[in-house]
């Protein structure tokens, strides 16, 4: 995903306060809609009035037009990438015409490596240790994945279930889901895994989740989109396929490397739970 500040940044000449107000801005391009002033502010490690005297000096009277701005871009970039969607004819053209010369057997392996690359190097090892603090700090952990990743949003629940007694997997419709989320709090954790399209219920699952008081960890292929404003954090991973569907393979990538890092960070705190479920599973291997 580009910098939507790009262009209006390019135009001025800051200052030392001014550029880490810039750089948090690119950073968080995405959650600066749902911040309050002193949220912004603290979080840019600037004075509240270095904030307003940056956004006057880009023009806007005040903090709130600059975040009303700053919305529209992104309701102008998720319509640009809803145009970039394409049918499945069209997307297995289009990848067909990707591919590197060579077998098709190379060309799908160089692509699967690329993709598995791009996914892990995309998110900053700070974003990783921010998801991994949340998840081990967090009262419960609730994984939802809609549509095509559900099932995805399953085998991640099932891998952090072996290092973790409070995570839960919500499946079903929506209303299902809607209806078991109701209950979480402060406290808990909202791991939602979701790519483009998106839909007007993942804005639902989302917006409750948020004004329950949860924190939320976006598995996406979008930094930008109708849900990225309710997201404390985003792990971005990369779809690109040499076939007619998205991949998943960037996904799994993210996903079983906080895994490995997790599991690095609660050391021997597993080993009990591990030969716990050994035991009493042992009698029904072939």
């Amino acid at each position: 995903m580009g910098d939507i500040f790009a262009e209006e940044f390019g135009k001025h000449t800051f200052v030392r306060s001014q550029e880490k107000i810039a750089r948090y801005c690119v950073e968080r391009q995405y959650m600066i809609c749902q911040e309050s002033l002193h949220e912004f502010a603290e979080g840019a490690g600037v004075s509240e009035v270095s904030v307003l005297n940056f956004v006057r000096k880009l023009g806007y009277e005040g903090f709130a037009e600059f975040k009303n701005k700053t919305y529209q871009r992104m309701v102008q970039e998720v319509g640009r990438q809803q145009e970039e969607n394409r049918n499945l004819q069209e997307r297995m053209e289009n990848n067909q015409k990707k591919r590197r010369p060579g077998s098709l057997r190379d060309s799908y392996l160089q692509t699967a490596v690329d993709v598995i690359e791009g996914s892990l190097s995309q998110n900053s090892e700070k974003l990783y240790e921010r998801v991994i603090g949340q998840i081990l700090n967090s009262k419960k952990v609730f994984v939802v994945g809609t549509r095509n990743l559900n099932g995805e949003a399953e085998r991640f629940f099932l891998g952090l279930s072996y290092l973790v007694d409070y995570a839960y997997h919500i499946a079903g419709d929506y209303n299902n889901i809607l209806q078991q989320l109701s209950s979480a709090r402060k406290g808990d954790t909202l791991i939602f895994m979701c790519q483009s399209r998106f839909f007007k219920m993942d804005v639902a699952i989302c917006d409750m989740a948020k004004k329950n008081g949860l924190h939320i960890i976006l598995m996406s292929d979008r930094k930008i989109s109708p849900i990225s404003v309710f997201a404390d954090e985003i792990l971005t991973f990369i779809t690109d396929s040499t076939s007619f569907f998205s991949s998943i393979v960037g996904l799994a990538a993210v996903y079983e490397y906080l895994f490995t890092e997790l599991a690095e960070r609660l050391g021997g705190k597993t080993e009990k739970r591990w030969n716990q479920i050994d035991q009493y599973t042992e009698e029904f291997r072939c």
